[in-house]
Parts: C-alpha cells; structure tokens; sequence
C-alpha cells in the first residue's frame, strides 16, 4: 500500500475507528487512541489484507484499547478514576433495558466483543473473520455460539 492509498483509506475509516474508541474510551482520549492505531496501520501497511482494510483496523484498534486499558489500571489505584467507569461504555450507550444489561454483563468477554463488532460496528460476517483473523466458517460458528449464550443468559434473567 502506498502513501496515496494509505491517507484514502485514513480519510475513509478515520470516523468508523473514532466511534469505536467513542464507544470504548474517554472521549479526552479517543482522537490519541485513534492517531495510535493509523501509526501502527502505516508501520504495517504492507500486511493490510486488500478489501478488508477496515476489519484490519478494527482488530489493530482493539489492541491498542487493551493496552491502553493496561495503562489506565496501572497508572491510576482509585477505581472513580478507571476509563470504563467514567466514560460510557459501549454498553451503557446500547443496553438500556437492565435485564439486557445484566444479560450482557454476565456473557464472556470474548462473547461480547464479538457481539458487539457485529452490532456496534456493523461488521459483516466476513468482516468479522478478517478482524478476528479466523476463517469466515469459524466467525459464523462463533457468532451463533454468542448469540445462542446471550439468549440463554437473557431467559435466565427474564425467568
């Protein structure tokens, strides 16, 4: 990937990689994270996988938001000052309802990434695999599985 192409794809999935930081982050921090995932993306421009640009960068964004996330808990011993309890997360924008909120809460972390790539980030199933870096079969296997968890976790609470 040239720098030609390089900066159309930075002006077309800046603001997708922006609200998925929106979501996650202080909104202080989120112009930084975003700034950081561009700058690995260029340093590893040549391993962009051509088409799934996007899924690439979300999988990049999630690493430099566990990291960031490593960080903050680090850096800061007062729980009132952790990133996920003052700004909104990803959740509380979405899940208003309780029951679906306790429902969420209580599915694997890795359940609700997925989740969440597909229903906050709009990811398609092959979009999915590109970012998790798994076959396309083994996305579809994995969404079902979460889906099929969160419904069961949900009847347990509406029950």
């Amino acid at each position: 990937m040239d720098s030609r192409e390089f900066t159309a794809h930075y002006r077309a999935f800046l603001p997708a990689i922006s609200k998925f930081f929106a979501y996650r982050a202080d909104s202080s921090e989120v112009e930084g994270l975003a700034a950081e995932v561009f700058s690995i993306a260029w340093q590893k421009r040549d391993k962009a996988p051509s088409g799934m640009e996007l899924p690439w960068l979300y999988r990049i964004s999630n690493n430099v938001l566990l990291n960031h996330r490593r960080k903050v808990k680090r850096n800061f011993t007062l729980p009132i000052l952790e990133t996920d309890l003052v700004a909104p997360s990803a959740d509380d924008l979405v899940l208003t309802n309780v029951t679906v909120r306790n429902a969420w809460a209580k599915l694997k972390p890795a359940d609700r990434s997925l989740l969440s790539l597909t229903a906050l980030e709009g990811l398609s199933l092959e979009e999915l695999a590109a970012a998790m870096k798994i076959s396309k079969n083994a996305a579809t296997i994995r969404a079902h599985r979460a889906k099929k968890n969160f419904a069961e976790i949900l009847k347990e609470f509406e029950g």
